[in-house]
Parts: structure tokens; sequence; C-alpha cells
């Protein structure tokens, strides 16, 4: 009897579930048709449409219209593929032909009604894969900018998302060798005259993220040691730091422990100003320079009690705040760089 009384309260909570999963599938399936007849076929339409009968398979509303809608796409594919040149849009409604018979293959397995017909979307795929490569074969890309360059690898990745060519493939790794851009960093300043050791934190915050992709084909290599030699396409970035103070805000003193503890708290500020420049290693041209402005309030305590006295390390402080601050120019702000070629 205890059984049954555990089975029921699991049986219902798998039927809610089920019917609430139901509803979003209608939901999406409503939410594609209106795509459709709003915009026309789409990769949205087609995602919200198949993603509803991935949960609500036996809508038939949701059949309909997805066997209507690829018919069409078919169609359309059909005549794309018998033109002889192709516009950025003819490329895109071909990629939307490939995304939604994916999309369509792997969701015959859950509705029945569904049948794609292989040898025409083997077929097709064949025809296809050679309009995307000529297209990308046939691009120029002398005297283009990095960023456009950036651009068409985006977009010759889409092309080999559902069809992969070895060709288109060599295209995008020859680009990716030419804007690939990877930045050095080193400082020249004097830190005789200041609490903590600029330097040596900055060389460890950089030895820590050495190699690291910042997005966008930009690497961080590390701190510039002497007689580096420097990789393709490489920036030294140069740190100069101009003012460095840690100026006292206020003093304030509490007690504890019925008066016992004594503590005397100093709210400070540390500014650390200067600025960075990104040079050209081969033709010490500077490319592009940027301020660096750093303020940061931090507190000092001093506990006394009856028989010790303790006092914060303000040298840490200071230096888990600087390397924090590094840590941002290196993985966030070097990035932005508006100037490489």
């Amino acid at each position: 009897m205890k059984k049954k009384l555990w089975i029921l309260p699991l049986f219902f909570l798998f039927f809610s579930c089920s019917a609430i999963t139901h509803r979003i599938g209608e939901s999406n399936i409503e939410k594609g048709i209106a795509i459709y007849q709003k915009r026309g076929l789409t990769t949205d339409g087609f995602r919200e449409l198949i993603d509803g009968l991935e949960c609500a398979p036996d809508s038939l509303k949701g059949i309909e219209s997805l066997n209507f809608q690829y018919s069409q796409l078919l169609e359309q594919t059909n005549r794309l593929l018998e033109q002889k040149t192709y516009t950025i849009a003819d490329l895109n409604a071909l990629k939307l032909y490939l995304y939604a018979s994916d999309r369509y293959i792997t969701l015959e397995k859950k509705v029945p009604q569904l049948s794609l017909n292989s040898n025409v979307l083997y077929n097709n795929k064949i025809k296809i894969a050679k309009v995307f490569e000529d297209y990308v074969l046939n691009q120029k890309f002398d005297g283009l900018s990095r960023q456009v360059k950036l651009e068409k690898i985006f977009y010759f990745k889409s092309l080999i998302t559902h069809i992969p060519n070895s060709k288109i493939r060599e295209v995008i790794t020859k680009l990716e060798q030419e804007i690939s851009i990877n930045l050095y960093i080193t400082s020249n300043s004097n830190n005789r005259y200041v609490p903590v050791d600029i330097q040596n934190i900055l060389i460890g915050v950089a030895d820590r993220y050495k190699n690291k992709d910042l997005g966008n084909y930009i690497y961080f290599r590390g701190y510039n040691y002497f007689n580096q030699s420097y990789a393709n396409n490489a920036y030294l970035v140069e740190l100069s730091f101009y003012r460095f103070e840690t100026p006292l805000l206020e003093i304030s003193e509490r007690k504890q422990n019925t008066g016992s503890k004594t503590i005397i708290s100093q709210q400070k500020k540390l500014i650390l100003t200067g600025e960075y420049k990104i040079i050209n290693p081969k033709t010490y041209k500077v490319i592009e320079i940027k301020p660096i402005n750093i303020e940061n309030k931090y507190t000092l305590e001093m506990i006394k009690t009856d028989n010790t006295t303790t006092f914060s390390n303000e040298r840490e402080i200071l230096k888990k705040i600087l390397e924090e601050k590094f840590r941002e120019l290196m993985l966030y702000n070097l990035k932005n760089t508006k100037n490489f070629n």
C-alpha cells in the first residue's frame, strides 16, 4: 500500500511536467507559424517550429506547417542551384536549407509523419558545397582591413557548419594567420621610491596569463624579456607610471570586548597614473596611447589588546589591488585597441 502511495505523486508529477512541456511546444509552433507569415522562410521560424515539434510531436498543426515550409524551402533551393552567380542573400538561403534539413532529420525519429528524401538532400549538399567553395575561392583579400577579414572568417566558418570543406578551411586558416595579433607587455617605470614593486607585480600577472586568447584572434603572450624574438603580427605594450600615492583619507577608533581591544582604522586611497603605448616592434611606430588611472580605496587596521598589537600588511593589500587592475588591463582593455592593421 505504501508503494502505491509513493507511485501516485510521481505519476502526477510526470504527467504535469509532460503537459507543461507539451504546452511549451505548442507555443513554439505558434511562434514559428507567425514568423513565417510575417517574414517568410527564416532560420528563426524553422527553429521555433522544430523546437516546438520536439516538445509536442503529435501536433498536426506543427507537422503540416513544417512540411509546407520545408517543401517551399526545397523549391527555392532547387531554383537557386540552377543559377550561375550568387549573392550573400542566396548563400544565406542555401545555409537555411542545410540547417532546416539537419534539424528535420533529427525530428523524423520522433515524428513518423515526417519523411525526408535523403537522396535529394545528398545531391543538393554536393551542389551547395561546390557553390560555397567557388564563392570563397573567388574572393580577393588584398587591401582589406583586419576587421573585414575577421568578418569574412566568421562568415566562411558559417558556410562549413553543415558541410565540411577542406579548401574553405585552408582559406580560413590563411586569413587567421594574417590577422592574428600577439601582444607582449613591458614596463619602463622606476619603482625605487614606492612601497611595492610594480614591475614584479606586473610580471607575475603577465606570466599567469601568458598565451591567453583574448578573443577575435588577439593573443596575450606575456611579459617581454630582453633578447626575445617576436611572433608574427607582434605588438609591444609599454607601460609607464608617473604618479604613485597612498593619501590618508580618514582615521577612526573603536573599542571592543568592553574596552580591552582597541581598533584604529585608516582609510587610504591608492592612486596610480600613467599610460600605455602599443608599439610595432619592427618599426617602433606607436599605434595607440591610452591613459592608466587607478584609484582604489582600502583600509588598514591596528588592533591593540592588553598583550598584543597587530597591523594590516599594507604591501599585500596594495599588491592584490594592483594584480586585479593589471589583470583587467591585460584581459579586457588591450583587446579593444582599434588601430591594429
